[in-house]
């Protein structure tokens, strides 16, 4: 079963009108958005059934050219056939270069993939369905037992010869939701809807976002420092904005397929100095107005708790799954902005700095024990099941 959906097979649209892959949706070309989605989905190798249309498409793909494999050839079956040679007993993606879809959609196709089914399509599309993970190969006359597979909240997967390029962007957008997402992101990505589709017509990159949520950030620091009431309410003010515009860059990126590991440490490390930035400037201006030791240890326990924390997540950024790691994405948001911009309102900078220094250092030792926790077992696993520990040194 691991060689199931590692080839992708992009033939004609409907209409058999290949300009449709030009169409850009999200701000991206419709064929590129399909080959980085397709790449994305763990696909190796993608056969193009062009013909003619080649040349141009060619032109399309090298502007952003994905790292798979790409092959161009005619459109007719016995080409296609020549072209999958051995890999046309294994189950390939079949997408029609019309075709709206994100890397979700591919992914959970073909986890529904199972021996006894010769097709797995995605449920409710019709006979003429744009994407279908099956086995090319299949005796013409022999019962073909298809799967229908309805699709999560977070795939995507439409033809846009039936709908226009800005109803295909805005569900591509709705399906940005992550099961890690607080009620505050969920509805903050609602309100952020005009604003990133406004974005998407600019040349405006996701970094170059992540630089200006973080020079607004800086802002929201040089306002709190000041101290008196109307510039710390002004900085806590700010820093809801650089929590938004935080939002923006991620869903810029997904929306554009363009993530990069780079993209991820600078946002995550931008954020950070900005957090300790942001603590510093409440404690300076709870201090200006009541000078008191207590506040000083206050903003040293929040400060180191800060520290600490970034760390032992920044250890764990590698890894992508478990749930410690789950654990740190629900929690480490900046959600608590939006409280610092009501303690800023009220007047009581001090509640947040108490309520501050007591979760964060109550946080950061419980995600170490559970790190140490799970450390442990996946160690015992290994010490009673000693043949598993090269097991992952090459596929048999």
């Amino acid at each position: 079963m691991r060689h199931v959906g590692k080839t992708g097979i992009i033939f004609s649209p409907v209409t058999g009108d290949w300009s449709i892959a030009a169409e850009r949706v999200a701000g991206v070309p419709l064929l590129t958005r399909i080959l980085i989605s397709a790449e994305r989905a763990g696909v190796h190798r993608v056969i193009v059934c062009a013909g003619e249309a080649a040349s141009r498409l060619r032109d399309l793909v090298a502007k952003r050219p994905p790292q798979c494999r790409i092959e161009w050839i005619g459109t007719s079956a016995d080409e296609l056939g020549q072209a999958l040679g051995q890999d046309g007993t294994s189950p390939c993606f079949f997408i029609r270069a019309s075709t709206v879809l994100n890397p979700a959609a591919l992914t959970e196709l073909r986890a529904a993939f199972h021996p006894g089914v010769t097709a797995v399509v995605p449920s409710g599309q019709g006979p003429e369905t744009p994407v279908a993970l099956r086995i090319p190969e299949v005796a013409a006359g022999q019962e073909r037992l298809s799967a229908q597979v309805p699709l999560s909240g977070t795939a995507v997967c439409l033809d846009l010869t039936s709908t226009t390029a800005e109803a295909a962007a805005a569900i591509l957008y709705r399906a940005l939701g992550k099961s890690t997402d607080s009620w505050l992101i969920h509805w903050s990505r609602r309100l952020l809807f005009p604003v990133m589709r406004a974005v998407l017509e600019t040349p405006l990159t996701p970094n170059q976002l992540t630089l200006l949520g973080f020079l607004i950030g800086l802002g929201a620091i040089g306002c709190l420092w000041q101290g008196n009431y109307p510039w710390t309410v002004a900085g806590a003010a700010l820093f809801v904005v650089a929590y938004l515009t935080d939002l923006l860059d991620g869903m810029l990126a997904r929306l554009k397929l363009q993530e990069s590991q780079w993209g991820r440490w600078m946002d995550y490390a931008l954020d950070n100095l900005v957090h300790l930035g942001i603590f510093a400037g409440i404690v300076r201006a709870v201090y200006l107005r009541k000078p008191d030791e207590t506040v000083l240890i206050l903003g040293a326990l929040i400060i180191a708790g800060a520290v600490i924390s970034g760390c032992i997540a920044a250890v764990h950024m590698i890894q992508s799954k478990g749930p410690v790691n789950r654990l740190l994405a629900q929690l480490m948001h900046r959600d608590f902005s939006v409280i610092l911009l009501l303690a800023a309102l009220l007047n009581r900078l001090e509640w947040f700095l108490w309520a501050a220094a007591i979760g964060i250092n109550l946080f950061w030792p419980f995600i170490l024990y559970l790190l140490i926790r799970d450390k442990r077992i996946a160690t015992g696993m290994r010490v009673e099941h000693p043949g598993l520990s090269g097991a992952g040194g090459k596929e048999g």
